[in-house]
């Protein structure tokens, strides 16, 4: 994931939950890809 950070300080609230997310997303786990036989699809 990039984060883009501005250097204003108009938009230091948004940057506090870009980076918030961030923290979240560097947590999720994905499992195992799987071919669904049924429909061919990936």
């Amino acid at each position: 994931m990039f984060v883009y950070k501005s250097p204003s300080v108009d938009s230091f609230g948004e940057i506090g939950s870009t980076l918030k997310f961030a923290k979240r997303v560097l947590t999720v786990e994905l499992g195992a890809i799987y071919s669904n036989k049924e429909s061919r699809e990936i």
